[in-house]
């Protein structure tokens, strides 16, 4: 791998559909401080690094792509706004896959702004073990807030999601047909902790606050959560399942 390369505070304008911008193989680098337009940023196979402070405008895929395998980074207070896909996708690498049944340690996806995506805030797929899915502020989603599938022990906690499900009014552009979801834990979810956020339904298109499937979640807890025109959607509880710590339901705002 290359180490300790920096892009920084440049400017990205471009009508190509796929990574304006590819950060690849890279171990202790930095993507920060720039603006994309009308491009993804992707970051391929890295370790130790961190994409942070970037604004990315209209980006035709995601607004940024992290592809596994990868390890210990950080994605960090960017903003991202108007993807075609989702803010951040975590997702295996398409021309290099790898087994559904391997997961990847250590990211932390905090501190960004995510608005106006048509598909989702911020999806997880894969990961396992010390990745933080923390403080961001979400908004204006086609479907779900933030998507969880086949991962393990993910700490999501102290996000703002709200006007979710924004299909209902403006139409898919994704064939997705499931509900829309401020959290959606929807297949092969452990041990994960779903805690202090606060998810905002307005205008009646989002579904349900918070939904976890009983498609091989075991062990989830989901606590302190403050949901505004919306509700907690669990399977009927197992052991080591609990959704009763202090979870706040309110009426939304006239």
């Amino acid at each position: 791998m290359d180490a300790y390369n920096r892009f920084e505070n440049n400017e990205v304008y471009s009508e190509f559909t796929g990574d304006g911008v590819s950060f690849s193989l890279q171990r202790s680098g930095t993507v920060r401080n720039n603006r994309l337009e009308d491009t993804m940023l992707a970051f391929y196979l890295c370790r130790d690094s961190e994409v942070s402070g970037n604004t990315i405008i209209n980006s035709p895929g995601a607004g940024i792509y992290y592809s596994l395998p990868s390890y210990d980074n950080i994605i960090a207070t960017n903003m991202i706004r108007g993807a075609a896909d989702s803010g951040i996708k975590i997702s295996r690498n398409a021309e290099h896959e790898i087994p559904t049944t391997s997961r990847y340690t250590g990211l932390y996806i905090q501190d960004n702004t995510i608005d106006d995506t048509r598909f989702f805030g911020i999806e997880v797929d894969q990961m396992s073990s010390n990745v933080y899915v923390q403080r961001n502020d979400i908004q204006d989603t086609d479907f779900h807030g933030i998507y969880i599938i086949r991962s393990n022990h993910l700490e999501i906690a102290d996000n703002q999601i709200s006007t979710f499900g924004l299909w209902k009014e403006r139409g898919k552009t994704h064939d997705w047909n499931s509900d829309s979801n401020g959290v959606f834990v929807e297949f092969d979810v452990q041990n994960s902790r779903i805690a202090s956020n606060q998810i905002q339904s307005l205008y009646g298109y989002g579904d349900f606050g918070i939904r976890v499937t009983t498609d091989n979640n075991t062990g989830n807890l989901v606590e302190y959560n403050t949901l505004i025109g919306t509700y907690t959607q669990m399977p009927i509880l197992v052991e080591g399942d609990n959704i009763s710590n202090g979870n706040i339901t309110e009426e939304p705002p006239l």
